[in-house]
């Protein structure tokens, strides 16, 4: 399944916010990482942060998927970059801006 274009991909890794996953060995790794982390929040009470979260674990695995991960470099503005990649976006640079910004307020109480 590919989600996004490899340019767009090798140059969010070029710019430092993907990380490739050379072999599937680190694809696995990846990959269960990601399910224990959704699968944790899976068992949260529902809430904004809870769904912000497993929108993000869900786009991980399809970005695993495609042979890459998140970096620690801004991985929420990544996530916005990638959504604002997806032919099926219908959501405005501004929109995914504030969502993201909502996400960072209700988790660090501003």
């Amino acid at each position: 399944m590919t989600t996004w274009s490899k340019h767009h991909l090798n140059t969010l890794a070029k710019q430092g916010y993907l990380v490739p996953l050379h072999s599937v060995d680190l694809q696995q790794q990846a990959s269960r990482k990601n399910q224990a982390w959704q699968h944790k929040l899976m068992n949260q009470a529902v809430s904004f942060l809870t769904e912000y979260d497993l929108l993000f674990r869900r786009l991980t695995q399809l970005l695993i998927l495609q042979g890459y991960d998140f970096s620690n470099v801004h991985p929420h503005q990544t996530l916005k970059k990638l959504l604002l990649l997806l032919e099926t976006n219908v959501y405005s640079n501004a929109e995914l801006s504030h969502l993201v910004e909502c996400r960072h307020n209700l988790k660090y109480g501003f």
